[in-house]
């Protein structure tokens, strides 16, 4: 998808020296972080998508899915999804049926593993707050005792 690129002149030397193309290209892809508005978005259309991983729906009731405050324009809407395709989330057609907009979803790679990606972030976020708190209060141990030594 053009964001890594190799100097094939270096994977050349490489396989004078025994390497393999496979060493080089093994490194883990970095996955794109969704924001607020992208992760409910992607709710929606892995909750729609559940079975099979394709869903028809009118722009209007997509829309309807979320509360009034959190509700974002038509082209709000069609901009996020289309960030979630270039992260190879979900595929969205767009149609017009009967004078209505519709919406056409289609999960790819990244949106199946989705619920999986979610709960290994919300696990991230429980182990940073539990490494601050176990650092700050290493951190005061350590000052109460080099304190009491030196006084």
């Amino acid at each position: 998808y053009g964001r890594r690129t190799f100097d094939f002149r270096l994977i050349l030397r490489l396989y004078r020296y025994g390497f393999t193309v496979t060493t080089l290209t093994t490194a883990p892809l970095t996955t794109p972080m969704l924001n607020k508005r992208e992760e409910k978005i992607m709710d929606a259309i892995y909750s729609l998508c559940k079975g099979d991983g394709k869903s028809l729906i009118s722009a209007a009731d997509f829309a309807r899915l979320f509360p009034k405050k959190d509700r974002l324009s038509e082209e709000a809407i069609e901009k996020i999804l289309e960030d979630l395709k270039e992260d190879d989330y979900a595929d969205t057609l767009f149609s017009h049926c009967k004078g209505e907009k519709m919406y056409l979803f289609t999960l790819r790679a990244r949106g199946f593993c989705f619920p999986r990606e979610k709960e290994n972030k919300k696990r991230d976020r429980a182990l940073l707050v539990f490494k601050s708190v176990a650092s700050a209060i290493l951190a005061f141990l350590v000052g109460f005792i080099l304190r009491r030594i030196f006084n």
